[in-house]
């Protein structure tokens, strides 16, 4: 659809407002899981911050966040049976005279196995179920790309805004059971894109 933001942005208004937000618990197999942020391990910094996946009190498995920021470590745990999906952001802070800066690289784990690693991605974020399958942006050598099914859609960015907080966070994508919205920019241009089954 074509038109200006307000004539877009009013088609499927009233399912955006309904918005997922990200959840830190699931079942699988009938068991509870949930995902926490716990302090480092060997307890020398309390900036070195870890994020376990836990079923009934038990740690089964655990990866470094990194540095603590105002951008959330935990962004989702999933459950598609037989696997259990989490999305985390590694942050990585630095300083420059007064200024301090950060990276934040959103990493995704299928039953504890780095997706980003097994599938040669610089970054995965967005992760969420569309229509109860994988849907998810990554990033290869500066451009961002799209997956469903992890298979790629025909849909390449230099960027997608995400992980951005206070007033900035309007730019992250957004989604719901069947639908995902975010802000792309190819060149000088932003485009708006919806993806999902209205």
């Amino acid at each position: 659809m074509h038109g200006t933001q307000d004539e877009v942005l009013a088609r499927h208004s009233d399912t955006r407002q309904k918005a997922d937000r990200k959840t830190t618990r699931a079942f699988l197999d009938g068991k509870p899981y949930s995902a926490v942020l716990v302090d480092s391990e060997t307890g020398d910094s309390s900036s070195d911050l870890i994020v376990q996946v836990r079923s009934e009190n038990e740690v089964v498995f655990s990866a470094p966040a990194g540095d603590a920021s105002p951008v959330d470590p935990i962004r989702g745990l999933w459950v598609l049976e037989p696997h259990w999906y989490l999305e985390i952001t590694r942050v990585t802070t630095w300083n420059d005279g007064n200024t301090v800066h950060n990276e934040a690289v959103g990493q995704v784990f299928r039953d504890g196995e780095l997706l980003n690693e097994r599938l040669g991605y610089g970054g995965i974020f967005g992760f969420q179920l569309l229509d109860g399958r994988p849907f998810y942006f990554y990033t290869v050598e500066g451009q961002v790309y799209l997956a469903f099914e992890h298979q790629d859609l025909p849909l390449v960015y230099d960027e997608i805004p995400h992980y951005l907080c206070c007033s900035g966070a309007e730019m992250n994508p957004a989604g719901g059971p069947n639908w995902v919205s975010f802000f792309g920019r190819r060149g000088d241009t932003w485009y708006y894109t919806e993806i999902g089954s209205y």
